[in-house]
């Protein structure tokens, strides 16, 4: 593959400043963290995986300084689709009790889905959303309709 990039996704990445506590956010959503350490946590989420790390290390390994504000938007999402619409209320609700914050309740979209937002306890962007036509794969990967 001499001069491409594949076009994929593997891991996504979140610099986190607290670990363990954004580690316990997830595993509150049901989801099972793979790895232990101070520094580093891995989820397997469909076809890709999650990763916390360090923010500061993160920051360095990238030779990027990390932002001091962390209540500011960092202009990405990240996005779970569900099967059916009624399930993004459902996994709301399960961020709900999980401490997540609600930033968006779910509405109906122009795009014919329905969707809304929450940011995990370091303010990372999540949408939860259903979109007529999606299937998925046996990893849970998106088939876009």
């Amino acid at each position: 593959m001499t001069g491409k990039m594949p076009p994929r996704l593997n891991v996504l990445t979140l610099g986190v400043r607290d670990l363990p506590k954004v580690r316990a956010f997830y595993e509150a959503l049901g989801w099972e963290s793979l790895s232990e350490g101070e520094e580093f946590a891995r989820f397997q989420t469909g076809g890709a995986t999650l990763a916390l790390y360090s923010l500061g290390l993160l920051a360095g390994e990238a030779n990027m300084r990390p932002s001091e504000d962390s209540g500011s938007f960092g202009g990405f999402t990240c996005a779970v689709l569900v099967e059916e619409e009624g399930m993004v209320d459902e996994a709301l609700e399960t961020v709900r009790v999980a401490c997540g914050r609600v930033l968006a309740e779910p509405v109906a979209r122009e795009w014919g889905g329905r969707s809304g937002y929450f940011a995990d306890p370091e303010d990372n962007v999540w949408e939860l959303a259903w979109m007529p036509g999606a299937t998925f794969d046996e990893w849970g990967g998106l088939i876009w309709p």
